[in-house]
Parts: C-alpha cells; sequence; structure tokens
C-alpha cells in the first residue's frame, strides 16, 4: 500500500490477565480498499478490531482514523467519526422488524430533535421518510426487500448477518469492518455479498474483513494481514499469502491440534 492508510494501527499491545492476546501488531488499510485480515481460532483477530474500535482500552500503541487518534475513544465516538463495524455474532433486536433495526443505523445523521419529532414538524417527517427512503434501498440492494417487514429474529442466521451489514451501511461510514460476515451463507448468497463489497469498495468505502472463509476472502481483498499467537506473521498479496511457508504451516498446525 502506498500513501497515508485510512486506518493506522502501530504496534498495538494487549494482554489478560498477564496472557498477551495481542502483541506489537502494526498494519495499514488505504482508501477505498479491501483489506482482509485471517489467522487460526485464537490468533487475536477480534481483539485486535475490538481494540481499533473502543471496545477494549489498549495496553500500548496507537490507532489513527483519517489522520485522528482514536485510542481512548468509545465505541460510540469512534462511529461518529465513520469508523462502522459489525461482531461476529449479530447484533438484532428482536422486537424490531429487518426495516427497523436497519434504520436505526442512521441515528447519528438524523438531525431533527426531540421537540421537533413530537410536534411532528415537516422538516422531522421529510427527514424521516428520506431515512426510510435509503433503508429500503440498502434493503433491495442486500436482497432483503421482500423481508423488510418481518421481526430480524425471525429470519435465517445467514440473513440476520446481511441485516448487520445493511445496518452499518445506513451510518454512511467512510470504514467498515466485517467480522465474518459470510458465515452461514450459501453459495448464492456469498456471491451476492461479494457484490455487495466490491460495490463499496468502488463507492469509495474502505473495508476491513475478517473472514475464514480464505477463498471468499482471497477473492475479494487488496492486501491480507495474517496473525498468529497475536503476532503479526504476514502481509501481502492475495497471491502471495497463497504460498507463503508461515502462513501454510499456521493453518496446517491449527487443523492438526484440532485433529
Amino acid at each position: 500500500m502506498t500513501g497515508t492508510p485510512l486506518l493506522a494501527v502501530e504496534r498495538l499491545q494487549k494482554a489478560f490477565s498477564g496472557v498477551v492476546a495481542v502483541n506489537n501488531v502494526s498494519m495499514g488499510v488505504g482508501s477505498g480498499m479491501i483489506h482482509g485480515l485471517i489467522g487460526p481460532n485464537g490468533s487475536g483477530k477480534t481483539t485486535l478490531v475490538n481494540l481499533m474500535t473502543g471496545v477494549y482500552r489498549l495496553d500500548g500503541g496507537a490507532v489513527t482514523f483519517a489522520g485522528e487518534r482514536m485510542d481512548g475513544l468509545s465505541l460510540f465516538q469512534v462511529a461518529r467519526r465513520g469508523l462502522v463495524r459489525t461482531f461476529q455474532n449479530p447484533h438484532i433486536f428482536k422486537r424490531l422488524t429487518v426495516r427497523e433495526n436497519v434504520v436505526v443505523g442512521a441515528h447519528r445523521h438524523f438531525l431533527s430533535g426531540f421537540w421537533k419529532i413530537v410536534t411532528n414538524l415537516g422538516s422531522a417527517r421529510a427527514e424521516e421518510v428520506a431515512m426510510i427512503q435509503r433503508t429500503d434501498q440498502i434493503l433491495m440492494q442486500l436482497g432483503l426487500a421482500e423481508r423488510a417487514d418481518e421481526l430480524a429474529v425471525d429470519l435465517p442466521y445467514g440473513m440476520q448477518r446481511m441485516v448487520d451489514v445493511a445496518r452499518a451501511m445506513m451510518c454512511r461510514p467512510r470504514m467498515i469492518i466485517l467480522d465474518e460476515p459470510a458465515a452461514g451463507l450459501s453459495e448464492v448468497e456469498l456471491e451476492h455479498l461479494a457484490r455487495v463489497l466490491r460495490t463499496l469498495r468502488d463507492a469509495g468505502v474502505s473495508i476491513l474483513l475478517i473472514e475464514h472463509h480464505l477463498d471468499f476472502l482471497l477473492g475479494l481483498v487488496d492486501l491480507v494481514t495474517v496473525l498468529d499467537y497475536g503476532e503479526t506473521i504476514f502481509e501481502g498479496t492475495p497471491a502471495e499469502v497463497r504460498r507463503d511457508e508461515r502462513v501454510i504451516e499456521a493453518y496446517l498446525g491449527a487443523a492438526n491440534a484440532r485433529t
């Protein structure tokens, strides 16, 4: 990657009860890129993302997004600056429909205050209509339009994950971190998700993609960072990662440990 990265992670450190989870990790994600983050189970991927987005406090290092330091900010404050994320398990509001779950993602852009909403002023109504229209556009884009009025909790697991992606898109982010979005998706759904992510990238949205489905990930990303035991063991292109001995050993070693 050339130029100044949109997201810069420098020498991050995190330990839990003396056990080091992330050790001196540095990486950068450029504007308008899809960057992959992979590694065996327990390699520190989710911990690293939690450090980037304010879920965990750093023990050392720095996180910079769009030239601004993010470490020390909360998850909500980070999201307000345009860096949003999904989680490994879908975060669904059980009593809300699919549309209502997605429109929640636009809350930071809703300008009308409490009294304008209570008094039903025209500006508040117009803003609400615009938000619903944008929600329906995103639902159409993600193949969820026909399920918009159903309770999101009644959707299959894979489609619940797509609701999470849709909500993240509603935030109008500069960058989205997706934590295993392909889990539970069929081959047809995977192809559709890949098209959506490419469309986002082409629109200038940067994406950090954490994924165990390597064929899916390597067919999408521009660069890959590989973690093992909380440390960076490789960074390069998809073609390079397929033949790197350290990466192969990390994955084969993990596979052998499970057998």
